[in-house]
């Protein structure tokens, strides 16, 4: 019993001391706000081509440490309503975005299927892997927010090889109003 008390006691200590957001936590909150968005998806597996529009909000949650993204989208497959959740792993030195939709899509984080990303200055580069009809397919998106952050683009593009990279699709978001992080 003892032994168990002070194997305890240090991380009893630990959970007293609040932590804090770091620097890599801050980072993501220069995309929170309420957004419009207009862009184009391309021909690919993943769907048919078409224009896109959506509005959605960005708020830090949980103490700031977690970006909550909320977003409603019209699209060449229909209406979907989503929801993300971006963190930032300490211990790999990356952030994760974990994915809901509408339409029952989801990210498997059991399967390690996060979307990592870096975010250097500005701009924020993302890759996964992807599966569709069978076929693997590796992704990558680079969102590039504007200095004054009242605007930021994105560009998303698969591959099959790694080597030659297809245009998935491209969007511009517009800052229409702030939100309360909590």
């Amino acid at each position: 019993m003892v032994t168990a008390i002070c194997l305890l006691a240090p991380h009893l200590q630990a959970a007293d001391v609040a932590k804090k957001p770091g620097p890599e936590h801050k980072k993501m909150e220069m995309t929170t706000g309420k957004w419009k968005s207009e862009g184009v998806n391309f021909e690919s597996p993943f769907g048919p081509a078409g224009k896109m529009t959506g509005t959605g909000e960005a708020r830090m949650i949980l103490g700031g440490f977690f970006l909550e993204i909320r977003y409603h989208s019209i699209g060449s497959e229909g209406t979907k309503d989503s929801v993300e959740i971006i963190a930032f792993d300490s211990v790999k030195s990356h952030y994760q975005d974990t994915y809901f939709a509408s339409d029952g899509s989801f990210t498997p984080v059991w399967k390690g299927e996060c979307a990592i990303g870096t975010i250097q200055g500005d701009t924020w580069n993302w890759s996964w892997n992807d599966e569709k009809g069978g076929k693997k397919y590796q992704c990558r998106e680079i969102a590039t927010v504007a200095a004054d952050r009242k605007s930021f683009s994105i560009v998303g593009s698969y591959s099959e090889d790694g080597q030659v990279w297809k245009k998935l699709y491209e969007a511009k978001f517009k800052k229409v109003g702030n939100v309360r992080n909590n």
